[in-house]
């Protein structure tokens, strides 16, 4: 039997259990419960006794203003801007936006302006996050370049250039020893 069909039967024989006054049909309904669902006596005393559980719905949270068709534009403005943080982009939102209408860059629908224009600093920062993931760069934390000459090919050919030098001079170091 499914818990949702246990916790149906058990529901409708609590209401029947708590309106009987006489002790025998307690007992019957009791007797009947532990029959059809194979719990313990005590278990089912429990279950009938117990009050009725509402679950309470889940908190939702706050409706979503700022939905996803906004990354692409706010991606469009940033880049132009040249990649400035949220605190320096956001003031000049307005200005930009106007100027991209103007040389027809960017096409906004609806009320994708105003939504833009009244944008926080925390919200561009959240849907820009995946623009701005320093993992995908290749650069570090410093933003300094990688050395060409730890590119692992042009590292062999020079160590083994030195150590074909170094060899040499042993070996011609270890002739002109032998000689004296």
């Amino acid at each position: 039997m499914d818990i949702s069909i246990k916790r149906e039967y058990i529901s409708a024989l609590r209401l029947r259990y708590k309106l009987t006054t006489f002790r025998k049909e307690k007992i019957a309904i009791i007797n009947e419960v532990v029959a059809n669902l194979n719990i313990a006596r005590k278990s089912a005393i429990r279950a009938l006794n117990k009050k009725s559980v509402k679950y309470a719905k889940k908190y939702v949270g706050r409706s979503q203003i700022y939905g996803f068709d906004l990354v692409v534009p706010l991606k469009i403005i940033w880049e132009t801007a040249g990649h400035p943080c949220s605190k320096r982009l956001v003031p000049q939102m307005g200005e930009i936006i106007n100027k991209l209408k103007e040389f027809n860059e960017i096409h906004l629908y609806g009320n994708q302006e105003k939504l833009l224009n009244q944008m926080r600093f925390s919200t561009v920062d959240k849907l820009l996050e995946a623009e701005k993931d320093i993992s995908k760069k290749e650069y570090g934390l410093s933003g300094t370049k990688k050395s060409p000459l730890l590119v692992p090919k042009k590292l062999k050919s020079q160590v083994t250039l030195r150590w074909i030098a170094f060899f040499t001079v042993v070996k011609v170091c270890q002739v002109i020893t032998r000689r004296l």
